[in-house]
């Protein structure tokens, strides 16, 4: 049961970064407008660049946490441990976060 307690925490976690993760598209969203509004400011510029390369480091450490969870929590050593209720929901969420912040461009077409 402690383990379990430790996996919630960590799925958790996981949760969190991939939020924050979503934070940061948002905010490069709002600087690219900003940036196609007025091209000649170099602040939108470096403001871009900078939440750019922080998303793209959160997004690596998301891939990170959550191929080490994957791996503890279907490790097939481990005969002991089931998915209870709890987990299954946080399995949930975390479909419905990684489906919502997808990069969908290379899916549909650039008009």
């Amino acid at each position: 049961m402690n383990n379990n307690i430790y996996l919630y925490v960590y799925a958790s976690l996981i949760i969190l970064v991939k939020l924050t993760f979503l934070l940061f598209i948002m905010i490069c969203y709002y600087y690219k407008l900003k940036n196609k509004q007025d091209p000649n400011n170099p602040i939108y510029k470096k403001n871009l660049a900078i939440n750019t390369n922080i998303k793209n480091q959160i997004e690596l450490s998301y891939t990170f946490l959550m191929s080490i969870f994957l791996i503890i929590l279907f490790n097939p050593m481990n005969k002991h441990f089931v998915i209870d209720s709890n987990m299954k929901m946080l399995l949930f969420i975390f479909g419905f976060v990684t489906l919502f912040t997808m990069d969908w461009s290379n899916f549909i077409a650039n008009e």
